[in-house]
């Protein structure tokens, strides 16, 4: 008789450090050794956003105060840019490390589930909910939509291998562009 030995991975030493806000934390992002952020909120409610500058052992929350504020989903970092796309069709943008974050709102309301770079002044937002309908958004670096796709089942990541491959993940799918 022959079996396989189930091993019980164990973390090793953990830490459990304050987050600062009582929302659902959705996705985190590290763009050096010592800056990250955190994207999350409360769905209809309050977008949080923390930061740490000390490798993640201190986090400091902020809310967006905008005419309407919804979960952050999606984040990303390309070149010295960070961005973050909200439940409601925002985008917020953040220049450098020191800059304040800007918003632009999306000529519709979207839940904006994931945000990614190809190249410095291409990007692609992915939205979708209910399984039922999602859509793939360009923007420029400064956040304005250029095109739009819409599908008829909900996309929820998107990801940029190098400046021609990417990738985008839904329900039941996998799309992958080229070019």
């Amino acid at each position: 008789f022959a079996s396989c030995n189930k091993h019980v991975v164990k973390p090793g030493s953990r830490e459990v450090i304050s987050s600062g806000t009582d929302g659902d934390l959705r996705r985190i992002m590290f763009i050096n050794d010592s800056t990250g952020y955190i994207a999350g909120g409360i769905r209809y409610f309050r977008s949080d956003l923390l930061t740490t500058r000390d490798g993640g052992r201190t986090w400091s929350p902020r809310h967006f105060a905008t005419d309407d504020d919804h979960i952050l989903y999606g984040l990303c970092h390309f070149q010295e840019r960070v961005y973050a796309a909200a439940f409601n069709g925002k985008i917020f943008r953040l220049a450098h490390t020191e800059a304040e974050w800007q918003y632009n709102q999306a000529p519709w309301w979207g839940p904006f589930q994931s945000i990614g770079f190809a190249t410095a002044n291409k990007g692609f937002i992915v939205s979708g909910q209910g399984f039922e309908s999602g859509r793939i958004i360009q923007i420029d670096s400064s956040g304005q939509v250029s095109r739009m796709d819409t599908f008829d089942f909900s996309l929820n990541d998107v990801c940029f291998a190098d400046s021609e491959s990417g990738y985008i993940c839904g329900y039941g799918i996998i799309l992958k562009t080229a070019d």
